[in-house]
């Protein structure tokens, strides 16, 4: 009886062993697919199993390819910082300086954004030189900016007959005094 005791154990240690290797297979296996939709690696299929990409039409009927799929954020720092005067209530001149990143999911917009830089860089001169002291301390007036500065730098990239699928601009240094 020891024998075939020792031998249903071994036969069950097995079973145990390879239920084990299947069951950390298929977590692998969705984990890794898990990261790669949430990363925008692969995209669920909306569209009935079909694939493939719609051209979007602008105002004027021109056709457009439609914005990036949902993939990694790249960014874009704006190498020097935005420096200009700005008013305060009481009359007298203050500094504002900023340093910005734009955010994109599409490497091709970035490279639109770096090619009209100097227009891009002139134009958030004005805007936040148009600025009032008082206006941009607060977290509101700061957000209130950057979603200005956004709808500036996709403006430009309309303008100039780009695609403009810039997602966000960041602060990543503002100082005022």
């Amino acid at each position: 009886m020891r024998v075939t005791s020792k031998a249903a154990q071994r036969g069950s240690g097995k079973l145990v062993l390879i239920l084990l290797v299947v069951l950390v297979a298929l977590l692998l296996a969705v984990g890794t697919a898990a990261a790669l939709y949430l990363t925008g690696v692969i995209s669920p299929l909306g569209n009935g199993g079909n694939n493939v990409e719609e051209v979007a039409e602008d105002e004027s009927g021109e056709e457009r390819p439609p914005a990036p799929a949902r993939g990694p954020a790249r960014y874009l720092e704006m190498e020097d910082a935005i420096t200009v005067n700005i008013s305060r209530e009481d009359g007298r001149r203050a500094i504002l300086q900023a340093r910005l990143q734009v955010m994109s999911r599409d490497e091709e917009i970035l490279d639109s954004v770096e090619e009209h830089m100097p227009l891009i860089r002139n134009n958030l001169i004005n805007l936040f030189g148009d600025q009032q002291f008082e206006d941009i301390t607060s977290s509101e007036g700061k957000n209130a900016l950057r979603e200005e500065a956004l709808k500036e730098i996709n403006s430009v990239l309309e303008e100039e007959g780009h695609w403009p699928h810039v997602e966000a601009v960041y602060f990543t240094n503002f100082v005022t005094q």
